[in-house]
C-alpha cells in the first residue's frame, strides 16, 4: 500500500512538473481573455477608422476575440496616442495608427514619435488625389488647375483633412512646389466629410485620399486630376503623378498597428500574428480593392523600420522649412 501511495505521488508531482513547464506556452495561448480595445485616433467614417473596423472584424471571425473600436480624435491624432502611450502594456490596448504620428514631434503638437511604441504589422498605404468635381469647367487637369491659381491667389478653397496632418502637409507642400496660393480648408470630421464639402460646392477641390469618395468618382460626381504617390496607382492608372506634371512632391499615408512601448515581447508576436492572418486575407485585400486603397503587409520589424524612416524623413523636411524662414 505505502508503495502504490509512493507511485501514485511521484506520477502527481510528474504531471505537476510538466504542467510547469509548458507554463510560458499556457500563458501565450492564455491571451487574450478579456475583450481587447482597439484606439482609432480619428473621427468615425475616415480611412483609418474603416480599415481599423474592417481588420478588427476578420480578427474576431479568425481568433474568437472581442476587439472594441474607440474613436480618440484630436490634436492630429495626438489625443488617442496619448492614450495609447499611458495604457497598461499588457495587450489590451491597441491603436490603428497613420503617417500623422511622424507629424506631431516636428511640428511642437505631441513630444512622441514611433520609437515610443511596439510595432504589430503594417496594413495599407494610401495615396491622396488633388479632386475635382465632375461638372468643374475652370480647370480639367493639373497644369489648367495651376495656371488658374496663380492667375487668381487665394481664391481656390480647398478642403482637406485635419490641421496637421498629413493630407493638409500635402496641401501646403503643393502650394510650395507649384508657387500658388490656396485657402486651406482643414476638416477634422474626416475624407467623407471633405468629399461632401466638396459636392456641395463648399469648397473648390479637395486633397484627400478616396475611400467612401470612390463612388463619387465611379459615378463622375468628382473627377482625379492628379496623384501624390511616386508612381501612378493601378485603380487609376490614367491620372498623372504630381511628379510627372513637374513637381517634386510625394506624400502617402502608411497604417498599421501599435500597442505600448513596453508590451511583453510574446504578447506581441501574438498580436503580430493575429493581425498578419487578418491582413494577408482575400477578404481584407478586396475591402481594400473596393476601396481603391492600397495593400500593404509588414510585419512588427518591418513596420517598426518603416515609421522610424517617416520620423527621420518628416523630421528633416519641417527642419529644413523652418531654417528657411527668416
Amino acid at each position: 500500500m505505502k508503495k502504490l501511495l509512493c507511485l501514485l505521488l511521484a506520477l502527481s508531482l510528474v504531471f505537476a512538473f510538466a504542467a510547469c513547464g509548458t507554463g510560458g506556452e499556457g500563458s501565450s495561448t492564455d491571451f487574450p481573455t478579456s475583450p481587447i480595445t482597439m484606439i482609432v485616433p480619428q473621427d468615425p467614417g475616415g480611412d483609418t477608422d474603416l480599415i481599423a473596423r474592417q481588420v478588427a472584424s476578420i480578427v474576431e471571425q479568425n481568433e474568437g476575440w472581442t476587439v472594441t473600436i474607440s474613436n480618440q480624435p484630436g490634436g492630429s491624432t495626438s489625443v488617442g496616442l496619448l492614450q495609447l502611450q499611458a495604457a497598461n502594456p499588457d495587450g489590451y490596448t491597441i491603436l490603428c495608427n497613420a503617417t500623422n504620428l511622424s507629424l506631431l514631434k516636428p511640428q511642437d503638437i505631441a513630444d512622441i514619435d514611433s520609437s515610443d511604441f511596439a510595432a504589430i504589422a503594417g496594413c495599407n498605404s494610401e495615396s491622396c488625389y488633388l479632386i475635382v468635381r465632375g461638372d468643374e469647367d475652370r480647370f480639367t487637369t493639373m497644369e489648367e488647375f495651376v495656371a488658374y491659381a496663380k492667375e487668381h491667389p487665394g481664391e481656390l478653397n480647398v478642403g482637406t483633412g485635419q490641421a496637421g496632418g498629413v493630407w493638409a502637409l500635402a496641401c501646403t507642400a503643393f502650394e510650395q512646389g507649384a508657387g500658388i496660393d490656396l485657402n486651406i480648408v482643414a476638416n477634422a470630421g474626416g475624407i467623407a466629410q471633405v468629399g461632401l464639402t466638396l459636392l456641395n460646392g463648399d469648397v473648390d477641390c479637395a486633397i484627400i485620399s478616396l475611400g467612401t469618395n470612390t463612388m463619387y468618382v465611379e459615378s463622375g460626381e468628382m473627377k482625379l486630376l492628379n496623384n501624390f504617390s511616386a508612381e501612378r496607382t493601378e485603380a487609376y492608372p490614367d491620372v498623372p503623378t504630381a511628379i510627372e506634371c513637374g513637381y517634386d512632391i510625394e506624400v502617402t499615408s502608411n497604417r498599421g498597428f501599435l500597442a505600448p512601448k513596453d508590451t511583453p515581447q510574446e504578447i506581441i508576436d501574438i498580436l503580430e500574428a493575429a493581425f498578419l492572418k487578418a491582413i494577408e486575407s482575400e477578404e481584407y485585400q478586396t475591402f481594400l480593392e473596393n476601396m481603391n486603397s492600397g495593400y500593404m503587409c509588414l510585419n512588427a520589424e518591418d513596420y517598426a523600420a518603416m515609421m522610424a524612416e517617416e520620423d527621420a524623413f518628416y523630421t528633416e523636411l519641417f527642419a529644413a522649412n523652418t531654417e528657411g524662414v527668416s
